[in-house]
């Protein structure tokens, strides 16, 4: 178990010897240096066999769906209550992944390319729209 203060030190890390290699590492958004959506990235692709949790602050769609492509098998808010993280670092250990339910429905609308909510206009704001467009 170890701490590291940005995406760099922790490849440097791992890449030091083959006893530094987790098993499930705990990743932060954002960093100064290597962010955690590129220290992912470079860690699954050069690692696949290590799990990255991502834990943040950052509850944006865009991000989490960046950091969840960089090969993330989950994403937590650093709010998360101990049990809901302890439930998930099982969960990442038995089953691979961990999503909770926001997650899951944030992925399927990407996957359905639908990255926020549709607006639907009523004819009068359309019409007000074609006015206003002229």
């Amino acid at each position: 178990l170890y701490t590291c203060k940005n995406g760099q030190e922790l490849l440097e890390m791992i890449s030091e010897s083959s006893e530094n290699i987790p098993n499930v590492i705990l990743m932060d958004v954002n960093m100064p240096i290597m962010n955690g959506i590129e220290a992912t990235a470079l860690i699954t692709q050069k690692y696949p066999t290590v799990h990255v949790m991502a834990l943040s602050v950052e509850d944006d769609d865009n991000t989490i769906i960046k950091m969840l492509k960089a090969g993330a098998i989950g994403y937590l808010l650093k709010d998360t209550e101990k049990s809901v993280l302890e439930n998930a670092l099982i969960e990442i250990v038995e089953n691979g992944f961990y999503h909770t339910k926001n997650v899951t429905n944030l992925m399927i609308k990407s996957m359905n390319g639908v990255a926020e909510e549709e607006i639907t206009l009523k004819e009068p704001e359309i019409t007000f729209l074609k006015f206003a467009c002229t």
